[in-house]
């Protein structure tokens, strides 16, 4: 024995110590909640090794392995682990330590060294050989039922006999083997029979699948296993009559698993119930992932880690693309991952219609913020709320605060103590202040009122800037997505020039922010006002620009949608490519409402179609 041997374990093995733990489990408590969970428990386990199995098989198939039939056996596989774990494991007389039997490194296949090949295996034996250990895993070390065994061992023509001679015994004594050919017609029988048909071999062959298909998918549905890992182990045991549907290689296989995986709500218990409604079952399920923006999630997350570390600089996040490609939901598919890294998440959406009513957009994002203070809710783990409250009214002081309340009105309800100050003092310097500044006297030429204009403008500038200082910090970030800035107007654009340029990174109270702006691309010329902002940004030195520009998805990424809407592997989409490249020249969109709509409700007309019995469920 090697000196690796110690950190081997045989799959069979695995699968009587995971089974025991499982029978552990549900003795502790034998309820059947407690049993059911514990069941869930190990097919958890079992897709983890399944999925560890078959990268391994598919590294063989990549580099050309000439396959013999004995290599591919659970016999063969043996699972890399750790030495305690294997030991921990190997003492039955204990408690079997679950996360022992999670401990897997890798997969080795032991191949006798004398094996010779017969010049190479089909894939479909192949297939056949990769699902039947998959079953084993999933069905606790069982073999297929009779059925499943006979589709190994016996020819086609053996088995459509076999399938024949079932249906004789049922008590159709009208088939004879001498009248039957390949093709699918019937001939009604005369006499005491009449009424009944000659079953053709063909008939015979479908009815021999079913029944194999039957036989399987009973025996794992039994053991708790979903539909669609018994597509997947079913189809590969059985290969499908339908080219389009058939594994092409074990690419295939891995990257059903991968997407089952991806979905494990799905996967554990959200199987097609015959006692669903019709609107349930019309309605698309779009998870929560992205799809086709893999790059550009990225660079988002880059830019946003880069702007946490450089607080020496501003930075902002430009995405443009057309109207629908995506650039809200990218920007949404973050928001989870920064707010749970401390970012402030706050956003606002630019209208054409609010165009007239200056800083009225940034102003709401704001609002909402000063919201969440007052009501301590959606606030990130750690915030503290009385020492930031104490700061902006320090930051800003009194006159700040009266000032800025007219575009954020929550301000009057966290600092009820200033306005009554103010109030009941009679102290309305301040008020008096804003007021001279905001409305040029009647009398004053053009220069006197564009003078007090830009003063106030000025001021509303630096408090806007105190205000982020105030709020954002190394540990809580602000993270400010403005959407459809393309109609921002010419006062929110000159806001954000100055958050951004004018920023004060010098002192302890640096502001930490980044700015996510998305835009549609096409309707923003050299000419359109943004254009000019845009550039000022990136000709500034104090500010770090990124870019993103979005562009219609892929048609593979279409056809992820097409397979994740319908609940379908992508095999059993693959065969609707041109479905797919028509959904994805009619919507353009990733992930949007468009989506849910009469297209869509066409293909799952079709995958009720091609489902082949399994339903709709992909997960």
């Amino acid at each position: 024995m090697g000196e690796d041997d110690n950190l081997l374990l045989p799959l069979k093995e695995w699968v009587d110590l995971s089974k025991l733990a499982e029978e552990q489990q549900q003795s502790s408590l034998p309820s059947p909640e407690n049993i059911r969970n514990a069941q869930m428990d190990y097919i958890a386990r079992a897709v983890v090794v399944a999925a560890v199995v078959l990268d391994k098989l598919l590294i063989l198939e990549e580099n050309n392995y000439n396959w013999c039939p004995q290599d591919i056996s659970i016999d063969n596989v043996h699972l890399e682990m750790g030495a305690c774990d294997v030991t921990m494991l190997r003492q039955r007389n204990t408690t079997i330590n679950l996360s022992s039997l999670q401990g897997i490194q890798g997969v080795k296949l032991s191949i006798p060294r004398n094996h010779t090949s017969n010049g190479g295996v089909s894939p479909d034996e192949i297939f056949k050989k990769v699902g039947l250990i998959l079953y084993s895993i999933f069905t606790r070390g069982e073999v297929p039922p009779s059925a499943g065994v006979e589709a190994e061992n016996n020819t086609v023509e053996e088995a459509m006999l076999n399938a024949r001679g079932r249906i004789k015994r049922r008590g159709d004594e009208s088939l004879d083997d001498s009248s039957h050919d390949e093709s699918d017609s019937y001939e009604e029988q005369a006499g005491p029979n009449k009424g009944r048909q000659k079953v053709s071999v063909q008939e015979a062959t479908k009815t021999f699948r079913r029944m194999n298909i039957s036989n399987v998918e009973d025996a794992l549905r039994q053991k708790g296993v979903s539909s669609s890992l018994c597509r997947l182990i079913v189809d590969l045991i059985i290969a499908p009559e339908d080219k389009d549907t058939k594994f092409q290689s074990l690419s295939d296989a891995v990257a059903e698993l991968q997407q089952i995986m991806r979905r494990p709500d799905a996967c554990f218990g959200r199987d097609t119930d015959s006692n669903n409604s019709t609107t349930d079952l019309l309605s698309l399920q779009f998870g929560d992932g992205i799809v086709g923006r893999t790059e550009a999630v990225g660079t988002l997350l880059e830019a946003s880690a880069r702007a946490q570390m450089d607080t020496e600089s501003s930075h902002i996040c430009l995405i443009g693309g057309t109207a629908g490609v995506g650039k809200s939901y990218l920007v949404e598919s973050v928001k989870d991952a920064l707010t749970s890294n401390g970012w402030i998440y706050l956003s606002c959406k630019f209208d054409l219609l609010m165009r007239n009513q200056p800083l009225v957009t940034i102003a709401s994002a704001m609002e909402i913020f000063v919201q969440q203070l007052i009501n301590v809710r959606g606030l990130p783990d750690g915030f503290d709320v009385d020492a930031v409250i104490a700061t902006i009214e320090q930051s800003l002081s009194a006159s700040g605060i009266v000032v800025l309340s007219d575009l954020v009105p929550s301000l009057r309800v966290l600092y009820r103590s200033v306005f009554a100050h103010v109030i009941m003092d009679d102290s309305e310097d301040d008020l008096n202040y804003v007021v001279a500044e905001a409305t040029p006297d009647e009398d004053d030429g053009d220069e006197m009122g564009i003078s007090s204009a830009n003063t106030l403008r000025n001021r509303l500038h630096y408090l806007f800037g105190r205000l982020v200082e105030a709020i954002s910090s190394v540990e809580h970030p602000i993270f400010l997505f403005l959407d459809d800035m393309q109609w921002a107007d010419a006062s929110s654009l000159e806001l954000l020039l100055s958050l951004l340029v004018s920023g004060d990174h010098d002192d302890d109270n640096t502001q930490c922010l980044l700015v996510a702006g998305a835009f549609r691309s096409n309707e923003v010329d050299e000419a359109h006002m943004l254009s000019r902002y845009i550039q000022k940004f990136e000709e500034a030195m104090s500010v770090n620009v990124t870019s993103i520009q979005l562009d219609v998805i892929t048609k593979s990424a279409t056809h992820i949608l097409t397979s994740e809407a319908l609940l379908l592997p992508l095999r059993l989409t693959r065969g609707w490519l041109m479905l797919s490249t028509l959904s994805h020249s009619v919507t353009h969109s990733l992930r949007s409402h468009s989506y849910d709509s009469w297209l869509m409700k066409i293909f799952f007309a079709i995958a009720c179609q091609r489902s082949d019995g399994y339903g709709t469920s992909m997960m």
